[in-house]
């Protein structure tokens, strides 16, 4: 007498490998990071909102049709900051400039020009003067400008 068997796995079974493969990868990609990147980061609206958190002041713009979210930056004279541009214009060119004042001849910093939607960030160093300085779109300028103040 011969017996012959077929071997197929179960639905159940087969769904049980495939949990468990996706919960093994899920654990891999949510452990372990011991990043503090954003530890001791205040949010807040305030228009010309800086964040310091010590080590460096992190300043956040948004372009959104033809404007920025802000008219007004503060910075610390004479220290490194960052700048997040957040291009939220999509398949529009901006950037962000920083200059000396409104006529834009003498530049203190210049971001690359990019196309929303994207985010960059810019790291430069302030005025080592206090005082009231200018930033604009350089795609832009008539629309997207306003105060930096260097304290």
């Amino acid at each position: 007498m011969m017996f012959s068997a077929r071997l197929r796995p179960s639905r159940f079974g087969l769904t049980l490998v495939i949990l468990a493969g996706v919960l093994m990868l899920a654990a891999v990609a949510c452990g372990g990071g011991d990043s503090d990147d954003d530890a001791g980061a205040t949010p807040t609206n305030d228009a010309a909102a800086t964040v310091d958190n010590g080590a460096a002041t992190e300043l956040e713009l948004v372009a959104k049709d033809l404007k920025f979210d802000k008219d007004e930056l503060r910075a610390p004279a004479g220290q490194e900051i960052t700048v997040t541009l957040d291009n939220d214009d999509a398949d529009m060119l901006h950037n962000v400039a920083f200059y000396q004042s409104s006529e834009g001849s003498e530049a203190i910093f210049v971001g690359d020009i990019f196309t929303g939607v994207d985010t960059r960030e810019f790291t430069f160093t302030t005025p080592a003067e206090p005082g009231t300085y200018f930033f604009r779109c350089d795609v832009h300028p008539d629309t997207m400008s306003g105060d930096f103040i260097v304290e």
